[in-house]
This record gives structure tokens, sequence and C-alpha cells, in this order.
């Protein structure tokens, strides 16, 4: 199987989803690390054909929308920023992730044909909000 795993620098989640590549090679996957930054959607795509990919919500735009509607058997998953109801409810003393309106379209967009696998969210303990907001979050479309 060939995974895709997109990131955008260098940061925390950047370990965590190289981690997540390491362990699909040790099982016997091909993998790819697509920097957003320094390869176009198109390219990245057509160059490794991916059988799963995994992004992020907050990273898509219409060259990589177009790019997972052109590949209908392809699986993916999304990590996602936060939204809903609970965004009003979110203090600005932490520095959280909301969800703008291109984002979510872009996820309307994907979820009317055929939708991602799952996409999923995670947070600290600290941001959970009157016990309702969940540390790790699957949902489909």
């Amino acid at each position: 199987m060939r995974i895709m795993i997109s990131g955008d620098g260098p940061h925390a989640h950047h370990y965590i989803r190289l981690g997540w590549a390491r362990v699909f090679e040790t099982i016997g996957h091909q993998t790819m690390m697509w920097d957003i930054h320094s390869k176009s959607p198109f390219d990245a795509f057509d160059e490794f054909e991916p059988d799963v990919f995994i992004g992020q919500t907050y990273n898509l735009n219409e060259s990589t929308v177009k790019c997972i509607k052109e590949r209908p058997n392809l699986k993916y998953a999304l990590r996602a920023s936060d939204w809903g109801d609970m965004q009003s409810q979110i203090s600005s003393d932490y520095n959280t992730l909301t969800a703008n309106k291109k984002e979510i379209s872009f996820v309307e967009e994907l979820c009317k044909t055929g939708g991602p696998s799952f996409v999923y969210n995670h947070g600290w303990k600290k941001l959970i909000i009157s016990g309702k907001m969940l540390v790790s979050i699957l949902f489909p479309c």
C-alpha cells in the first residue's frame, strides 16, 4: 500500500507524522512525507499515486481537493481544526486552532463526494470545556 502523509513544517505534528510513516514502512507499506510548501498537490499526488492520504483540513486548498476527488478509490483521513458550537466557548487564553469558513467548505465539498474515511482532532486536557470536548474525536461525513 502507498501512503502519503502531508506536512506543513518542522513542529510537533511533523514528528508525530514521521513516526506514523516509520511504522507504516516497518510493516511493509511505501510512504511519502509530502511537504506542502515545497511540492504542489498535483506533483505530489501524480508522482506518488497514493492508496491512502493523511492530511489536514486546515491545509486543504482547491488543488488538493481536486487531486482527492480525481481518485475515487483513495482512502483518506484528515486532522481537523476545532469547529462547531463549542468554538465560541474556547478561551482565548489557549492557542486553539479553529476552522475558518473556507476550510469548512472544502470538507463539506469532499463529504458530498464520499468524504474522508475519517476526520480526527485532539486536544489537551486543559482545553476540555465543561466535559463536552473529547480528547480524541473521530467522525464520518
